[in-house]
């Protein structure tokens, strides 16, 4: 996974580890150790779920400072960051959360399990494991669902 962070590219390499490169391939650098999935780059952090930690979600800095854990959730799988909330399944739980992006007001949007999860212009996108996979779509302020 690649993500454009101006003038960087941030990814995660063989090895699932962050690191950052200039566009132009000079200066590539680890960021982290951590075995990272589902990063999101938002200003200057990056989001994600860390393997090496029961794929709990965290963030850390572009820069590499400021690594925190932000939640005690495990098996948390499809991060997306939007508007100041981080959205994920918690296959542990069954359940779809938001949570702050400072790990703070941690709220079920769905009691429901998925595999995929994508959220656009107020919308909730997932896959449902069960029920034959069907996607569904729910409000992010946690109103009605769609099938």
């Amino acid at each position: 996974l690649t993500v454009r962070h101006s003038p960087m590219a941030i990814f995660t390499n063989i090895l699932l580890r962050i690191c950052k490169l200039k566009v132009d391939g000079s200066n590539q650098a680890v960021i982290c150790n951590d075995k990272a999935y589902s990063l999101n780059v938002v200003g200057e952090w990056i989001y994600y779920e860390n393997g090496s930690d029961k794929n709990r979600l965290y963030k850390i800095r572009t820069d590499g400072s400021g690594r925190i854990k932000l939640s005690d959730d495990y098996d948390c799988i499809a991060i997306n960051v939007l508007n100041g909330w981080i959205y994920y399944f918690d296959t542990f739980d069954s359940i779809i959360y938001k949570m702050k992006t400072d790990g703070t007001s941690r709220t079920v949007v769905k009691n429901d399990w998925g595999l995929y999860l994508n959220v656009v212009d107020g919308w909730i996108y997932y896959s449902n494991f069960g029920a034959n996979r069907n996607i569904y779509k729910i409000k992010t302020d946690i109103a009605a669902e769609t099938k």
